[in-house]
């Protein structure tokens, strides 16, 4: 789960623990990876550019993707 969507600053990633994230900018340019975050990690987005954002999550369990909107 990511919340809030949309937000401006920090997104709240829950139930991927142990997982790598790696968000993607909408020309699928790679933006930023963080690898064993915990279960209930928050992700400082502020210096990323308003628009819309692809999230993916991987670990051994899980392999997902989501959206995300950055507004200011």
């Amino acid at each position: 789960a990511i919340y809030p969507n949309p937000t401006s600053s920090i997104l709240n990633i829950e139930n991927a623990e142990n997982a790598t994230i790696k968000i993607y900018d909408l020309l699928g340019r790679l933006i930023l990876t963080k690898s064993n975050i915990s279960t209930h990690e928050k992700i400082n987005v502020s210096n990323l550019n308003t628009g819309t954002y692809i999230i993916q999550f991987k670990n051994e369990n899980i392999f997902a993707t989501d959206k995300f909107i950055i507004s200011k």
